[in-house]
């Protein structure tokens, strides 16, 4: 009878213990959905964030700004300097120079335009591992077999083959090797336009493929959307053929990168 006893009461506490176990979960579970914002809480974050005086957003002004999804515009505003008058400074349509940015829109053009195949040199020239290390600039006017044949251009460096280095000359030869290099900068953005889609309205200012386009929000947005929803091949490889970008985790496989030290 105490042994039935005994054991009742090790049940009844196991029991109890084992509900306060399932509340406690129960209400881990309730807080972490409930800490999981709303869209139109996410939305009042961004909006709060771009127009505060008291963070980094305020340094940059005037800008605009915009946050969306596949489907479109989710919030967006332009912000100018305290005492600003008439129109915005920036919106969505204003074209502008997207210096390093240009280095999407020139690979989602590689990729298209050979659909999605790539040989193992086109891979290291997208992903900076060619050895095409020795890069300085572009002028105005000029092609792109011009712009590699300038002193400082056009050198590959054997010891940086297979290293990670940040820099335009990759995808200057890239452009060159694919019947790109009597391209001027009108040239080269029509033949971008013509695997991009015309709705993406882009420029060059400079026959960089990797940092001589213009545009302005407003299509960037559309490029952005393309790859999103599947128009762009290149979105279903942005974790394709990765490597290792930070000389200070991989010394041995990533030599420069713009990130700080």
């Amino acid at each position: 009878m105490v042994t039935m006893k005994a054991m009742h009461i090790s049940l009844m506490r196991r029991m109890r213990a084992l509900w306060g176990m399932g509340a406690l979960i129960l209400a881990i579970s309730i807080s972490a959905h409930a800490a999981v914002p709303t869209l139109a809480q996410r939305i009042a974050a961004a909006r709060s964030t771009a127009n505060s005086a008291h963070n980094a957003c305020s340094a940059i002004r005037p800008f605009y700004w915009q946050v969306g999804d596949v489907l479109g515009v989710l919030a967006a505003g332009s912000l100018d300097r305290a005492g600003h008058r008439g129109e915005p400074t920036y919106n969505a349509h204003t074209v502008m120079a997207i210096a390093s940015a240009s280095k999407w829109l020139f690979a989602a053009y590689v990729v298209q335009r050979k659909q999605g195949r790539l040989t193992p040199e086109q891979i290291s020239m997208l992903n900076f591992t060619s050895g095409y290390t020795r890069f300085r600039f572009c002028r105005r006017g000029q092609t792109i077999a011009a712009c590699l044949r300038q002193p400082g251009n056009g050198t590959r460096v054997n010891s940086e083959i297979g290293v990670f280095y940040y820099g335009g000359g990759h995808m200057q030869e890239l452009a060159a090797r694919l019947g790109l290099g009597h391209d001027d900068d009108a040239e080269m953005a029509a033949a971008l336009r013509d695997e991009l889609g015309a709705d993406i309205r882009l420029y060059f200012l400079r026959p960089q493929p990797a940092g001589g386009a213009a545009m302005d929000a407003a299509a960037y947005a559309r490029f952005l959307r393309a790859m999103m929803d599947g128009r762009l091949l290149l979105g279903r490889m942005l974790d394709a053929d990765a490597v290792c970008a930070d000389p200070g985790t991989c010394p041995h496989l990533a030599s420069h990168s713009p990130v700080p030290a």
